[in-house]
């Protein structure tokens, strides 16, 4: 079928078979590989140069950070222009234009520097020393490339949600991200091998992946979702107005300007990173130049898998994951980053760094991308890029000017982490506090879901139908050890109180952990009134209990017979029984077992129960709601069960 449909019902082309989209995903991953290769391509030659007037020169932070500078601060000056354009011309073509004027400028820059006259090697009179008119040359193009690159990244980002549907969205960034990432990685490496050997050749390699990018947008088919303009002409009040707009709209919309102020956080340690790890790689760990080009591929593995782990993610990453958590995360392992002195261990660090920024990244994006509307967007992903480089080129521009910042650069970088570290902390208690569970439970439940998602592939079979207020008595088979992680993992809104028997419950030092979780403790070698009564005065206080009404682990994975004690709780207390049905799990042989082995486990949910038309809670009260309440769990049982032998009574 060349046609899905989402749950709304509205058609939807798979990603893999959109033209279009493939064709923006492929030109970008060309211009990454190109990007890469031409970095190092300047490096290099300012190398070279820089090596004619002293010949024991190594490249190092104070060089990259000056090409930094070049490449981004069109991005700081140029930003408002490229959205309003973005938004008053067809994307498409602003994509093409700027990617066609790379080229030419591309070719032009390095003819010039192959046939370099003597005369070029003097010293700038009005500039630093060391500026030779060659390299104010060199750095004057890459500045020229920044310019028409400033005005394809919002054009790009912008055009994206036009092509792909908004429940692709997500997949459709962390696909571009992984390949990128993926090309970057390869271009690194490519062009540091290249930059050793074929200087001259690798010098024309970049306007090549701008010509190819170029060639296919232009192969893109002409539709009215890349053919539009965002900003009729009638509605266009003048290119200041027009972005003046989009900062209203940021000051108006608080969770957008949050997205860009974290990404502004994010690029400030990405600038250090661009910037100082040229000089970490060739002054702190002795290696040349080429050097920094295989670390940043090994790094790009890092952003590679973390990409590619969002667009696996079957229902995407939660925000909480997605932002706070990886932000924390990144924070930690850029500080760690920083601290060893074998390379060996920092690069591992970096490495996993990489991973979480590519995940914070995605996910940042994506979020700014949905909650922004098409008629501004150009303009709000500008805005996004001048600010992200007001971080970039706020922090290039000291390490630039400082002669001796190597000294420095990591004391600057563990600064930075600090910072990161701190703001991903704040975010997570943000996101669990406006949540319905108590943080640290929140926490700990977000974990556990991981957990079965991942290695028992966990998943919700219907809907699940816990009140969200009142007194509940939460139910289901009891086949493993894992069987309370199931339930409460299922329930999104509400702590579940379980009760456990007491010989598991005084096990340390997961006692203490029980006990946090007021989980309550039964007695199974007779009646046990202290933990009835602690049950009722939970239930008469709107709890949610989760139990098991076997009253113990199946042996052989079958449903038996259910004992009294629920029965009696919710005739008691007048609770209402949600019960449910826990599919897929193997027949119990240890708890170790139940945890360590791989499932396939489903949860069905059946209609809440309610026992009011049962007078009193004498024996024969609690027979009759016992049997409603197993008859309700073998409904389930016989409705979604596929292992008949687990239907063999």
């Amino acid at each position: 079928m060349s046609e899905m449909r989402d749950i709304a019902g509205e058609a939807r082309t798979p990603l893999l078979r959109n033209r279009n989209f493939i064709l923006l995903w492929a030109g970008f991953v060309i211009s990454a590989l190109g990007d890469r290769i031409h970095f190092l391509v300047m490096l290099q030659l300012l190398q070279n140069m820089k090596q004619q007037m002293d010949p024991a020169f190594k490249i190092g932070t104070q060089e990259t950070a000056q090409l930094n500078i070049m490449m981004l601060l069109p991005f700081l000056m140029l930003g408002p222009l490229a959205g309003v354009v973005a938004d008053r011309f067809p994307r498409r073509l602003v994509m093409i234009t700027s990617d066609f004027a790379r080229v030419m400028i591309v070719v032009l820059a390095r003819t010039l520097f192959l046939a370099v006259p003597p005369s070029l090697h003097g010293q700038v009179p009005w500039l630093p020393e060391g500026f030779t008119y060659v390299i104010a040359l060199l750095l004057a193009s890459e500045l020229l490339v920044g310019v028409f690159s400033t005005f394809f990244s919002p054009a790009r980002t912008a055009l994206l949600p036009n092509l792909v549907h908004p429940t692709q969205l997500l997949r459709a960034n962390s696909m571009t991200t992984a390949a990128g990432t993926i090309a970057s990685l390869v271009g690194f490496v490519l062009g540091a091998a290249l930059v050793k050997n074929y200087l001259p050749e690798a010098m024309y390699v970049d306007a090549g992946t701008f010509l190819c990018s170029g060639i296919l947008l232009l192969s893109m088919q002409k539709t009215p979702a890349i053919s539009q303009v965002a900003v009729a002409a009638e509605n266009r009040t003048g290119f200041i107005h027009e972005f003046a707009e989009a900062l209203r709209y940021l000051r108006t919309h608080k969770h957008a300007m949050q997205i860009v102020l974290l990404m502004f956080l994010f690029w400030c340690a990405g600038a250090v990173i661009l910037s100082g790890l040229t000089g970490i790689v060739t002054k702190k760990f002795g290696m040349t130049v080429e050097y920094f080009g295989y670390f940043m591929g090994v790094v790009g593995v890092g952003m590679m898998f973390g990409a590619a782990s969002v667009s696996l993610s079957r229902k995407g990453i939660a925000k909480e994951i997605g932002i706070a958590w990886a932000m924390t995360l990144v924070g930690i392992f850029l500080f760690l980053f920083s601290v060893p002195r074998s390379w060996q261990w920092a690069l591992a660090f970096l490495v996993i760094c990489g991973f979480f920024g590519a995940v914070l990244l995605v996910s940042l994006d994506t979020l700014l991308q949905r909650i922004v509307p098409d008629y501004i967007r150009g303009r709000v992903m500008a805005a996004k890029d001048m600010l992200a480089n007001v971080g970039l080129v706020g922090v290039a521009v000291p390490l630039a000017m400082y002669l001796n910042i190597d000294m420095y650069i990591l004391l600057v970088l563990q600064i930075l982490a600090v910072v990161i570290f701190a703001v991903g902390v704040m975010l997570i208690a943000m996101y669990y506090r406006a949540g319905n569970l108590p943080p640290m439970v929140a926490i700990l439940t977000r974990f556990s879901r991981a957990y079965m998602t991942l290695w028992h592939r966990f998943q919700v079979g219907n809907a699940v139908r816990v009140p969200l207020s009142g007194p509940v008595i939460y139910v289901a088979n009891h086949t493993t050890g894992y069987d309370p992680i199931v339930l409460q993992v299922s329930s999104k809104f509400r702590l579940i109180q379980f009760m456990m028997a007491k010989e598991y419950y005084d096990r340390k030092p997961w006692h203490y952990l029980y006990k946090w979780l007021h989980m309550i403790p039964v007695n199974r070698t007779g009646n046990d009134t202290a933990s009835i009564r602690t049950a009722l005065r939970a239930l008469k206080d709107g709890a949610c209990i989760g139990m098991f009404p076997e009253g113990k682990i199946s042996e052989d994975g079958r449903l038996n017979k259910g004992r009294p004690g629920v029965a009696l709780l919710a005739l008691m207390s007048g609770a209402t029984v949600v019960p449910a049905y826990i599919q897929g799990t193997r027949v119990h042989t240890g708890m170790a077992n139940d945890f360590l082995r791989r499932t396939h486990v489903t949860l069905f949910c059946g209609k809440p129960l309610r026992f009011d038309d049962i007078k009193g809670h004498d024996d024969k009260a609690r027979e009759e709601a016992t049997q409603r309440i197993m008859g309700a769990i073998a409904a389930l049982r016989d409705k979604y069960e596929t292992n008949l032998e687990k239907l063999k009574e």
